[in-house]
């Protein structure tokens, strides 16, 4: 849908080419375009002159002689072409406005969704739809910014839908959206209850900058949409997160990832953009067989909520589409956990392969648990390479569960395992991982051992 750029860039286009034309006549191929009386507006608009052309938020309002307004709302893929003739046409024409002068504009709109209503000078500011607008991110005052940061936190909806909401802000959509809480370094399932007024500055702020770069550079041509004829936007090849799922972040090289937030695709750095609204997490990891289950199970026996990467993984191997990618990219017969294993024992390419394939899709797995509950629950992530996936983001505390060697083998007898475990993680870099983590938990003794452990750590 265009935004406010590429609506600013289209009322640009209009008034280098239609100030000071008179109406002719105005033909209507799709009468539904017209909220309202359709005879009565194409009776209204002839004859009269084209004075000046403004934007609100999203709509185009076009100032009439004889004080007639109209609003035109372009929606999804409305367009305007302009034609030094009447004879000209487009491939969906909904209005077509002819001049005196043998010139033509015609409003094209394949989905059909644009809409244009009559108004007039005395109440086309303090009528719908533009009442119910907010201010425009250029025209906030402080007094504006208190008042905004107080409605904030009284909501519990995320940040990226009360921005998105025009009667909060006026002129921000789905792309500049994704750009402003990236900018700002808010994670869009932020609530708005759990924001400060700083946040809100920032959103403003941010909102500006983006915006006035977007309207330098012409907007952004995304997919089909296209200010006019010929006319290509340039921001999106400024773009830092949207569109660029899978991709790196520009700032700290983790990969952006996307979610729904009220039904829009939305593209961030989970790395980058915090969440206030997150509960407190804990992260487990360790050397293969330290315990790190049990430290997980004790602490959900405490309250925490608790997901392992393991069980993670073993969800994804259950869905036929990646047993096949995995299938066919280690060279199986079929899908067997054994093969799998011999594969990646033997050959590091494959692993590094398999690597690269499951953990982005654990990590966002975990991700999406985590910020599905409240700032004041608790909840507890088992990552056997927790740093290795760059996920220690995600933790307020990490567990590292230490072991000694004879421990860890037992371990792995007592689960009909031998050593070849041990060698699975030869990416697993235990004394920098253990220094990295906040709390070092040795697990040699017995389950009540550690149980009194992390009783004690976890009051």
């Amino acid at each position: 849908m265009p935004e406010l750029p590429e609506v600013e860039t289209v009322k640009n286009i209009l008034v280098n080419n239609l100030i000071g034309k008179t109406i002719l006549d105005v033909s209507l191929y799709r009468e539904k375009t017209i909220e309202g009386d359709p005879l009565k507006f194409v009776n209204t608009l002839k004859d009269k002159t084209i004075v000046d052309i403004k934007r609100k938020g999203k709509f185009l309002i076009f100032m009439l002689s004889e004080d007639v307004v109209f609003l035109s709302h372009l929606r999804m893929e409305g367009k305007y072409y302009y034609f030094d003739n009447t004879s000209s046409t487009t491939k969906y024409p909904m209005v077509k406005f002819t001049f005196k002068d043998n010139t033509s504009l015609i409003y094209d709109d394949m989905r059909k969704f644009g809409t244009m209503i009559l108004k007039n000078v005395s109440n086309y500011l303090t009528s719908e739809p533009l009442s119910k607008l907010g201010l425009e991110p250029f025209d906030f005052k402080d007094s504006d910014i208190d008042a905004l940061y107080n409605k904030f936190h009284k909501s519990n909806h995320y940040v990226k839908e009360l921005i998105m909401d025009q009667s909060n802000i006026s002129g921000l959509g789905n792309i500049y959206a994704d750009e402003v809480l990236y900018l700002s370094k808010l994670h869009p399932l932020t609530k708005g209850k759990d924001l400060d007024k700083d946040d809100v500055k920032s959103i403003i702020s941010n909102s500006v900058i983006t915006l006035n770069k977007a309207i330098d550079l012409g907007g952004s041509t995304i997919k089909s949409y296209h200010p006019s004829e010929g006319v290509n936007g340039l921001f999106q090849t400024r773009l830092n997160v949207y569109g660029k799922v899978g991709e790196k972040c520009p700032i700290c090289g983790e990969t952006l990832l996307k979610i729904r937030v009220g039904g829009r695709g939305t593209t961030y750095c989970p790395r980058c953009q915090k969440n206030k609204s997150k509960s407190y997490v804990v992260g487990v990891t360790g050397k293969v067989a330290s315990g790190k289950s049990m430290v997980t199970s004790i602490l959900k026996d405490k309250g925490y909520h608790a997901l392992s990467a393991d069980d993670v993984v073993h969800s994804l191997y259950s869905d036929k589409h990646i047993q096949n990618k995995i299938i066919k990219n280690l060279n199986l017969k079929e899908f067997d956990l054994r093969k799998i294993k011999e594969t990646i024992i033997s050959n590091i390419d494959k692993k590094k392969w398999l690597e690269d394939f499951i953990h982005p899709l654990v990590k966002e797995t975990m991700i999406n648990f985590i910020y599905s509950f409240d700032k004041e629950d608790r909840v507890v992530v088992e990552i056997p390479l927790l740093f290795e996936s760059n996920s220690e983001f995600m933790c307020d505390d990490i567990v590292f569960v230490d072991v000694s060697r004879d421990k860890q083998v037992s371990n792995l007898h007592s689960r009909g395992q031998d050593e070849s475990y041990i060698s699975l993680n030869s990416s697993f870099k235990e004394e920098e991982n253990k220094n990295r983590s906040t709390i070092v938990l040795s697990n040699n003794g017995s389950i009540v051992d550690l149980r009194n452990k992390i009783n004690k750590l976890f009051k």
